[in-house]
């Protein structure tokens, strides 16, 4: 009798597939829930990530904005109620307020609401803007201010040219308070839909890092939280001889799609 024809030896290797068919299955499951629980994990991993993150720019912002809260009352007070404390006084002494004392008063109370609110927005480009910023630091440090945009651009939205300009101040406020800069140079360029934005000081040498997007500072964590925003690609480098430059390339949405 030959062997395949034993009945016993046929249950033997059907069982035997059975039991191989079952082992692969269990396998192959085994494989795809731990595939699954691992894809599940990274999932939760990415989520955490993003929260931490917009939890670390939520505190960024709020700290942003007390210290411009904090910048917007000493200016009030070393400004406009300098200038009235100096008026009332000359008066409780019986001198005279003359014009140039309203005048003072008047320029000091326009660029603290200048900063609150950067005048004719919509109208202006942002070109215009940025150059006109700069020009309030033009006894500070010098400056070399370059534009090159083309006709039929497009139209830029108030929300975007504010954002910009935030950033150009921090920039600004930076050099000011601790580059120690001899001069800025700042160029912006725009080519229907996309806008480059280059800053640099020569000021103080910085860190000797060769490029790095993690500063530090409300300053810098404001201009990153701006960026972010805008969905812009941007880069800080700090200069070995001295000095501070910063890149920005923004995709501009049609004000008219928005």
């Amino acid at each position: 009798m030959e062997i395949w024809k034993n009945p016993q030896v046929v249950i033997f290797w059907v069982f035997a597939i059975v039991l191989f068919i079952i082992f692969l299955i269990a396998a192959f499951y085994t494989l795809y829930m731990k595939s699954l629980a691992k894809s599940h994990q990274l999932e939760i991993d990415k989520k955490n990530i993003e929260l931490e993150t917009q939890f670390d720019l939520s505190q960024s912002v709020i700290k942003s904005q007390e210290a411009e809260r904090e910048r917007i009352a000493r200016d009030m007070h070393d400004g406009f109620i300098g200038e009235l404390v100096r008026m009332q006084y000359k008066i409780g002494m019986e001198q005279s307020v003359t014009a140039l004392d309203i005048k003072e008063l008047v320029v000091k109370s326009r660029n603290i609401i200048h900063d609150l609110s950067p005048p004719m927005i919509n109208e202006s480009s942002i070109d215009l803007l940025i150059e006109e910023e700069i020009k309030r630091y033009a006894d500070s440090f010098g400056y070399q201010f370059y534009s090159n945009t083309q006709d039929q651009m497009v139209a830029m939205n108030s929300d975007t040219k504010i954002n910009i300009l935030r950033i150009f101040q921090e920039l600004l406020q930076n050099t000011f308070k601790y580059a120690n800069a001899s001069v800025v140079k700042v160029s912006i360029y725009q080519r229907k839909d996309v806008l480059f934005l280059n800053y640099q000081d020569f000021g103080e040498v910085g860190k000797t890092e060769n490029s790095d997007n993690e500063l530090g500072g409300n300053g810098h964590k404001n201009i990153k939280f701006r960026n972010q925003y805008l969905k812009s690609i941007y880069k800080f480098r700090w200069i070995k001889s001295g000095g501070l430059k910063y890149c920005m390339l923004l995709k501009i949405e049609d004000e008219k799609n928005n």
